[in-house]
């Protein structure tokens, strides 16, 4: 038994029976209708919004309707207190004997409890390091495999039908697809797994101590970029249990080497992996802003052309010196002031090369 989908199916039951009842107007949408843990254990056991999202179309306020729902959920059986918080959240404490009843289920189920169908048995590449590479082992192998095996292992349990593949020896990506219409391209949802050395700085909390404090985690990788892998990796499992549906594709990317000259998204392009993506989100930590760039390179090939000749004339025409000229402009041209928006032509009319490029 899935508890959340579980007292969701109750409170879905407790609407219909209130709109049977003439009490309030007809609900038509119990999508967005979530049952999760509450974010403080003092809470309860269960907390839903389902007052929240469904007060409007109910002809109710969002309180009045929370109250409703919180006299049908104190009358089941499985429930032994409920309490509405702030402006119309639930928050219930289960009974022991539910409790007690799941004890039964998972004795029977063994292995098997916590199986899910969510997945649908959709396809999942999982690609990450296995124990017996090529080169030496290193400490590297046994982060790599834990953060690929952990992931391949929560989507299976959630229903994906999981693929492991190691691209090559140290390196791995993990990669899935939440399907959708086709009416959109796809959205790629992107982080890194891999993390800098530590290096030999001071710091305030052990670098691998994922220590907790005020609210925080510290240690290294805790924002650059665990926090953002498994915060996507969240988001798309809740998408598919809420059974939401979505026009395009949704991509969750996650990379290897990425501090190795990009080994990882190298190896995705080449496999075709990110086809169809129209927008991309990199989870990189931006202190909860949203940045519409990133910082990158830009690799050009500049080649002059000249004419030999014998000084003494004075008809020699010099590539070097040319491209001596197209650096200097290069090294005061203010970049970072003027960026630059491409399209499907050459961009020079609005480029730094403009000059260099006619001298050449």
């Amino acid at each position: 038994m899935n508890t959340f989908e579980y007292f969701k199916e109750q409170i879905v039951d407790i609407l219909n029976g209130l709109a049977a009842a003439g009490v309030l107007g007809e609900i038509a949408d119990t999508a967005r209708i979530s049952v999760e843990p509450p974010r403080d254990a003092k809470h309860g056991d269960i907390s839903t919004n389902a007052a929240m999202v469904l007060a409007k179309p109910a002809g109710l306020k969002p309180r009045d309707l929370a109250i409703k729902i919180s006299a049908a959920l104190s009358a089941l059986e499985e429930v032994s207190a409920v309490d509405v918080a702030g402006p119309g959240f639930i928050n219930a404490t289960l009974a022991p004997s539910f409790w007690h009843a799941r004890l039964g289920e998972i004795l029977e189920a063994g292995l098997a409890y916590g199986d899910s169908q969510m997945g649908g048995g959709r396809k999942v590449n999982i690609e990450y390091v296995s124990a017996n590479p090529t080169g030496p082992m290193h400490v590297g192998h046994g982060r790599g495999a834990v953060v690929g095996d952990a992931l391949a292992s929560i989507l299976a349990k959630a229903g994906f039908d999981v693929t492991r593949d190691e691209f090559a020896p140290d390196r791995f990506n993990v990669l899935a697809r939440l399907k959708g219409d086709g009416s959109k391209p796809a959205l790629i949802f992107s982080a890194h797994m891999d993390t800098l050395p530590i290096g030999d700085g001071d710091w305030g909390h052990p670098a691998f101590g994922a220590e907790i404090e005020d609210g925080k985690l510290y240690g290294r990788g805790a924002t650059d970029m665990k926090s953002g892998l498994a915060a996507m990796a969240a988001a798309a499992l809740k998408l598919r249990r809420a059974d939401v549906a979505l026009a395009g594709d949704l991509i969750l990317a996650f990379s290897a080497g990425e501090s190795s000259n990009l080994l990882g998204a190298e190896r995705m392009v080449e496999a075709g992996n990110l086809k169809g993506a129209g927008a991309l989100l990199v989870s990189e930590p931006t202190s909860l802003g949203l940045v519409t760039a990133e910082a990158g390179a830009l690799w050009l090939r500049v080649v002059a052309s000249g004419r030999p000749g014998h000084a003494s004339a004075g008809t020699a025409d010099n590539a070097i010196l040319k491209l001596m000229d197209f650096l200097a402009d290069v090294r005061t041209n203010p970049f970072a002031d003027k960026p630059i928006r491409y399209s499907a032509q050459p961009p020079w009319p609005s480029t730094p090369f403009q000059a260099a490029r006619r001298s050449i």
